[in-house]
């Protein structure tokens, strides 16, 4: 064949490849899309990175989502109104963490901190409130600022939700100090590129980076991260050998729970000065909650791996523990509380683990008895 008929024969299927695509990606577009309707209410922040704006309110659809609705009161914590009433409740619970506590993915009614705060004020007879302060991304030193703002408050009891993530980014002594320095020029989009994703693996950059604004190809990562077979072989491959999930943790792991630990000590003694109680909540990620029914498919893994060291450092430091790992455990599919390839909680997963909440807490006595009538 001669080279311009070749040629012409490649610059044809090139054609029809984009042509091809382009049909797919413009359906796509139209069934499977994104959708944000007033921004994000983000701030930069000086210490925090970024913060809420207060009596601030959008509305956000994620491909795996439904259009949700987002307001954060005159405090800059998540909320069904912009304005919160005047505190009536007799006792005061607020809620530390990072997306899964602010509830990305869920309206505001179906969080697990609005579940519980249902719960607790059917179990008791004093009006109780339940703080919603979780902010995406946040991880242990922009928890600790927090848990010093919740004191700030008077609230009672404090609940910090912690996930593996929350270890990720580097939080030893010199990582925060490079974290402030960082800070001091760089802008809010900059530095959390820097801070929370400028270290991840190349696959999930590649993913939030490409992927992601494809609708097609994200439709066609929905369907086979759904698989759980699928998923683990991609999230295990994205981990490698140094990983949390690990039975015997690196020292890198062991060097990341012990600046985990002497964050946790803070908090708790901040919560202790202050009046208040501490109560961590360990929240697993999707992966851990698949380990719990494949554990013999992976015998050098273990879901319960990174449980087991913060319940040995919070039993330590005399703070309270729920694990909802152990929640999951009971039932057949836990992995179909996540979304697939988001990894948040859906709104079943985010009930599930509300109910759980309110009954540990009760059932952990942390809460001080109902006043008598």
């Amino acid at each position: 064949m001669r080279p311009p008929r070749l040629l012409a024969k490649l610059a044809l299927s090139l054609a029809s490849i984009v042509v091809f695509y382009g049909v797919i990606e413009g359906a796509a577009r139209l069934v499977w899309r994104t959708e944000n309707r007033g921004g994000h209410c983000a701030i930069p922040d000086p210490v925090l990175i970024y913060v809420h704006k207060p009596s601030c309110e959008f509305a956000s659809k994620q491909t795996e989502g439904t259009l949700v609705e987002f307001r954060f009161n005159q405090f800059a914590y998540r909320d069904e109104t912009l304005i919160a009433e005047p505190d009536e409740a007799d006792l005061e619970l607020f809620a530390v963490g990072d997306s899964f506590t602010m509830g990305v993915m869920v309206p505001f009614e179906s969080t697990y901190v609005r579940i519980a705060e249902s719960d607790l004020n059917a179990a008791r007879t004093d009006p109780v409130k339940y703080i919603n302060g979780g902010v995406s991304s946040w991880d242990l030193p922009q928890y600790l600022v927090r848990v010093g703002e919740a004191v700030n408050r008077g609230a009672d009891l404090i609940t910090v939700g912690i996930l593996a993530n929350d270890l990720f980014a580097d939080i030893s002594e010199q990582g925060v100090a490079e974290r402030a320095a960082l800070l001091e020029g760089a802008s809010m989009e900059k530095a959390y590129q820097e801070i929370y994703m400028a270290k991840r693996p190349l696959p999930e950059r590649l993913y939030r980076g490409v992927l992601s604004n494809s609708r097609a190809l994200d439709f066609l990562m929905h369907v086979m991260m759904s698989s759980d077979a699928v998923y683990a072989g991609a999230y295990l491959w994205r981990e490698g050998e140094d990983s949390y999930l690990r039975k015997d943790l690196s020292p890198r792991w062991i060097a990341k729970l012990a600046d985990a630990e002497r964050y946790l000590r803070q908090m708790s003694e901040t919560a202790r000065d202050g009046g208040a109680k501490l109560v961590v909540i360990a929240i697993p990620q999707r992966i851990q909650a698949l380990l719990l029914s494949e554990s013999d498919r992976y015998p050098e893994l273990d879901a319960r791996s990174l449980s087991r060291h913060l319940a040995r450092i919070c039993l330590s430091l005399g703070i309270p523990y729920i694990d909802f790992l152990e929640s999951l455990a009971t039932i057949e599919h836990p992995t179909s509380l996540y979304f697939p390839v988001d990894g948040h909680l859906t709104i079943e997963g985010q009930e599930r683990l509300g109910h759980y909440v309110a009954e540990q807490l009760l059932k952990l006595r942390v809460l001080p008895e109902p006043a008598a009538q």
